[in-house]
């Protein structure tokens, strides 16, 4: 059975609701011998995704995903279809539509009052000095 030595980060852009990126170490050769890392998300719909365990890019990313969604990730090693024990984490798709609400309404509120003090400022009498 092949065994499973990798470090599991989630790694999410907070900008980006919709998509999580997983990046792993990989698990040395000399540990155990293997073809490739599978990646599954705890939605049946979406796709399991295989890496070559001699592939260089170590991050794989789920898109078209729901947030505000828990997701149980689950990562094996494979060795000619036979899997090592499971390596599971959590993650919940960040919800921050109500983020970028309150920065578009901040700018709409900074641009209203930029255009009036502006007009304020060329509205008013010039004070002289005596």
């Amino acid at each position: 059975m092949p065994l499973l030595q990798s470090e599991i980060v989630v790694v999410n852009d907070q900008q980006i609701t919709d998509a999580l990126t997983l990046r792993y170490t990989k698990t040395p050769k000399s540990v155990s011998r293997f073809d490739t890392y599978r990646f599954q998300l705890s939605d049946p719909n979406i796709p399991i995704k295989e890496k070559a365990a001699n592939d260089t890019e170590t991050k794989v990313t789920f898109t078209d995903l729901i947030p505000g969604r828990l997701y149980n990730i689950t990562v094996w090693t494979v060795s000619d279809g036979v899997e090592s024990l499971p390596l599971q984490r959590q993650d919940r798709l960040c919800t921050c539509f109500f983020l970028f609400f309150i920065a578009a309404l901040a700018n709409l509120i900074f641009q209203i009052l930029n255009q009036s003090l502006g007009s304020m400022l060329r509205e008013s009498p010039t004070v002289r000095s005596h």
